[in-house]
């Protein structure tokens, strides 16, 4: 966006893609609280590419830094875990998969059960 802002040019919203959109709001969100504050996203990266996510993140961390915030992302990208460079720079970083196990008591007596027959 700097860069149009130089130029003094414009860009119609709809003339962006849902996952641009959507950083611009996560970004704007970060800029716009209180110091100090704790900012949860669920799925920040929905809707980007894969090739920006990179981006993205980054530009997170940097408002994180100027703000003086902390920031709790959630994924179900697996694209956005792949960047093994990106994680000293996310903090700490955890991973969970949900799995039935944690939904149905006593899922693996369950399990053996119907594998019984």
């Amino acid at each position: 966006m700097r860069q149009y802002e130089q130029i003094g040019s414009s860009i119609l919203a709809n003339l962006l893609s849902d996952g641009t959109l959507r950083s611009l709001a996560v970004l704007t969100a970060l800029e716009t609280v209180e110091p100090h504050s704790l900012v949860v996203i669920e799925e920040f990266d929905n809707g980007l590419h894969p090739s920006r996510i990179q981006a993205l993140i980054k530009a997170i961390v940097d408002c994180c830094q100027r703000q003086l915030i902390n920031v709790v992302v959630t994924t179900h990208n697996p694209a956005t875990l792949r960047y093994p460079e990106l994680r000293g720079q996310l903090g700490e970083l955890v991973t969970r998969r949900v799995i039935e196990q944690y939904l149905v008591p006593n899922f693996e007596l369950e399990r053996q059960k119907e594998a019984l027959g």
